[in-house]
């Protein structure tokens, strides 16, 4: 289901020139508890850390990452090319395979428009994905930004 995890780093963000020195070696520390997950690939980019799971098993590189000094978060995300109708899509592709578990009853969409180029904002997004996720699925969900069973966060991005 999921195509790569996104991991975000803490206090490794702050440490003005000696930032890359910290990320390459927090890129390093990543590869070294990895090595037993051959297909993975590690990639650095935009203030965050690309690990693209080429078939492997999200959880448990999940269980890995997650004690690595300097990983704040993981999450686990899939990929679409460029474009606003593919992120939405995405989401709803998400959302159909979350569907099978029955607890989830509310959502909250968080997106985050990384390329400032792009036309629409984020609140205005929110709303229509938002729209989208709830013609798509009818009453089956109900909207929650306070307490959601689960908040999906889409990025649209300079590269997807």
């Amino acid at each position: 289901m999921y195509e790569l995890l996104i991991i975000r780093n803490g206090e490794v963000a702050i440490k003005g020139m000696n930032k890359p020195v910290f990320e390459k070696k927090l890129v390093k520390n990543l590869e070294y508890v990895l090595y037993s997950f051959k297909n993975l690939k590690v990639k650095k980019g935009d203030g965050r850390i690309y690990i693209y799971l080429n078939g492997e098993d999200y959880k448990q590189v999940i269980k890995k990452v997650k004690n690595v000094f300097g990983v704040v978060t993981v999450s686990p995300a899939i990929a679409t090319e460029k474009s606003y109708d593919n992120l939405k899509q995405g989401i709803i592709k998400l959302l159909k395979e979350k569907i099978s578990n029955d607890s989830i009853n509310t959502f909250k969409i968080t997106i985050k428009r990384q390329d400032k180029n792009f036309p629409i904002k984020s609140p205005q997004m929110n709303k229509e994905v938002g729209a989208a996720i709830l013609r798509e699925f009818g009453d089956r969900f109900k909207v929650d930004v306070v307490n959601p069973d689960i908040n999906i966060i889409g990025e649209l991005r300079q590269d997807g």
